[in-house]
């Protein structure tokens, strides 16, 4: 394994439309710079029902994002996702699939709780996102995300800062 075969498998899969790829333990995510139809919550209910999700579905931040919830419900301990990348490389659209994925594992009655964290994000881009040649909604900060959840996995809240792009995912005793 070197550089150049990494190089070369990453743009293999682009050009199908595979804009996730694991290198071990990391989730690498490619920008397709196009609306592609992999997400949602059709998609995002295969990786929750899902036993095994590395071994029996394609690499996705919905992955990501379950493996983390497991493993907080798991061990009851508080979970990090850490988002980096260039700019126009998909951050804020990464951030957002999380949550939505997160989100989507809560119970129908949390609507409404559900709803205000989801909204949360586009009022801050309206302040603090600008137009470049690469990127329509480029943000001009980071996320510090935070999501409380009770040790029974309902969310209780959430907290949102400028910062660096952190999903914070927090189980409360």
């Amino acid at each position: 394994l070197n550089e150049s075969v990494v190089l070369e498998e990453l743009k293999l899969r682009f050009s199908k439309n595979q804009i996730y790829t694991y290198i071990g333990d990391i989730l690498i995510a490619m920008n397709p710079l196009k609306a592609i139809s992999i997400y949602g919550k059709r998609v995002s209910n295969y990786y929750l029902k899902c036993e095994n999700i590395r071994s029996k579905l394609p690499p996705h931040v919905y992955a990501t994002a379950e493996q983390c919830y497991r493993e907080m419900m798991r061990t009851q301990q508080s979970q990090c996702i850490l988002i980096s990348g260039e700019s126009g490389s998909g951050k804020t659209e990464t951030c957002k699939y999380l949550v939505q994925h997160l989100l989507n594992r809560t119970k129908p009655f949390e609507f409404h709780l559900n709803a205000k964290i989801q909204e949360v994000n586009p009022l801050l881009e309206a302040f603090g996102n600008a137009k470049t040649r690469i990127n329509d909604n480029s943000s001009r900060f980071g996320k510090y995300l935070e999501i409380y959840f009770e040790q029974d996995g309902t969310v209780v809240g959430g907290n949102i800062s400028s910062g660096y792009f952190f999903v914070l995912v927090f189980c409360q005793n």
